[in-house]
């Protein structure tokens, strides 16, 4: 490959970049909603027709997996899960899986999401939530820190329980 080929194909990539970045700022409305653009496969940034898949993405707090779908539809919703870890066995823990029942009981009372048990006895975080106007980055963000603020109580009690577990021999 010459050292022509090398430069020229940023500098392209980079001018459709640029065109793009041009409409929008004519005919989006500003900030754009979450979904709205994507890679396209040659690897360009492209506009979204529509978004009919929704939005998926996942990141990590205080060490847990957490997962997050937006939903598009006439009132967008953000679906927030995590996955806190394993109710400890009745002969390994009965206090502690107690405990830890208790607290996903509690929070079936809350509004907007609760800590529920799966049949395969994982402790899940579930909630979700309407998202204010469009579904902007900002917008999405807010929701799900507010989401997990809500929650944020529970969780830390059901943390300590779960460190115990974790920190208890093997048996």
């Amino acid at each position: 490959m010459s050292s022509a080929q090398v430069t020229e194909a940023p500098r392209l990539a980079g001018e459709e970049t640029m065109r793009l970045a041009l409409m929008l700022a004519r005919e989006e409305a500003l900030p754009l909603a979450v979904g709205r653009l994507a890679w396209s496969p040659d690897g360009t940034l492209a506009l979204r027709a529509e978004n009919k898949n929704g939005v998926h993405f996942s990141f990590l707090f205080r060490g847990l997996p957490f997962t997050v779908d937006i939903a598009e539809g006439r009132t967008p919703r953000v679906a927030l899960r995590g996955e806190l870890g394993k109710l400890p066995f009745t002969a390994e823990d009965p206090r502690d899986r107690r405990l830890l029942k208790r607290i996903a009981a509690a929070t079936e009372r809350l509004p907007r999401g609760a800590l529920r048990i799966s049949p395969q006895q994982d402790l899940l975080l579930q909630a979700e939530s309407e998202i204010p106007e469009r579904p902007t980055p900002a917008r999405v963000i807010a929701t799900v820190t507010a989401l997990l603020l809500e929650l944020l109580p529970f969780l830390d009690l059901a943390e300590e329980a779960l460190a115990r577990r974790s920190r208890s021999p093997v048996r």
